[in-house]
């Protein structure tokens, strides 16, 4: 039995779903720091990848740390940011999810991008705490190869804390 739930649970977690932990504040308020959650890897064998679908991907290829961010646009998309609001092909995009909130960083790109059209078999993505993201900005497109799959439920939430607390029992 254990054999068999060993072989089960590695098939399962390399085909279907897998769970992870959200390191970062990139997409408060859809998941938080510390929040745990499974990430749909069948997903994207049944369906193309859609804009405003939470993804998790590769920061730099398999094998390095996973992030989580929001599909803001797919190959052959022409993406803008004017004052931090996003363009797609043109037209404004309705993001009531994006958080644009505390100061904004002094880097080239935060406010203001594009156009920019993107990659063959890539997507653009986006950090729904968008000052505090380091997404498609920065970083470039992100190839399909690398997106993992898409985030469906967050299993398990707790509080974060930046620092560890003064009082340990707490």
């Amino acid at each position: 039995w254990f054999c068999w739930g060993t072989l089960l649970s590695g098939f399962l977690r390399t085909t279907w779903v897998e769970a992870f932990n959200m390191p970062t504040r990139s997409m408060r308020e859809a998941i938080l720091p510390g929040d745990r959650f499974l990430v749909d890897r069948l997903a994207l064998r049944v369906r193309d990848i859609q804009y405003g679908d939470v993804v998790a991907h590769y920061a730099n290829g398999v094998g390095t740390p996973l992030y989580v961010k929001r599909v803001a646009g797919l190959s052959g998309d022409v993406i803008e940011l004017k004052d931090e609001k996003l363009f797609r092909n043109g037209q404004a995009v309705e993001e009531s999810y994006a958080i644009l909130e505390g100061p904004l960083p002094e880097l080239a790109g935060m406010r203001d991008l594009g156009p920019h059209t993107v990659a063959p078999r890539s997507v653009f993505l986006l950090g729904d705490n968008r000052r505090m993201s380091r997404d498609s900005r920065f970083d470039g497109d992100r190839p399909l190869d690398d997106v993992v799959g898409v985030a469906r439920m967050i299993f398990w939430s707790r509080e974060y804390a930046e620092s560890p607390p003064v009082d340990p029992r707490k």
